[in-house]
């Protein structure tokens, strides 16, 4: 994807493989690599599940996709943040930082902080 200088973004798109539900995706996750080439700050920028898709693990795969792309990218951590006035976003990002420890790359939640990839 086109980005600012120094910033590289790349983004997956999660499709139902059969028209059983709503039409659109189910879901999209990108991931933003900041701070040039030699050690970026990686960091999940969005990750949207449409509401008729929800707990059916596509925002979990969608993020395992991002985590082993940053790893083989050699990311050690990847970065991701949400309030803690959102409880199920919250909830979401503890399980998920729990499954991410098969990946390469750990997962660093930050609860209220706004100091992300997108700077």
């Amino acid at each position: 994807m086109q980005s600012r200088p120094g910033r590289e973004v790349v983004a997956w798109l999660a499709r139902p493989e059969v028209p059983a539900g709503p039409a659109g995706p189910a879901g999209l996750v990108s991931l933003v690599a900041a701070g040039g080439s030699n050690l970026p700050r990686w960091s999940i920028s969005w990750l949207l599940v449409n509401p008729a898709w929800r707990r059916q693990r596509i925002g979990m795969s969608l993020v395992a996709t991002a985590m082993q792309f940053a790893g083989a990218r050699g990311a050690s951590v990847v970065y991701v943040e949400t309030l803690a006035l959102w409880p199920a976003a919250a909830a979401f990002w503890r399980a998920a930082r729990l499954a991410a420890e098969q990946h390469l790359a750990r997962l660093h939640v930050s609860g209220e902080s706004r100091k992300t990839a997108e700077g």
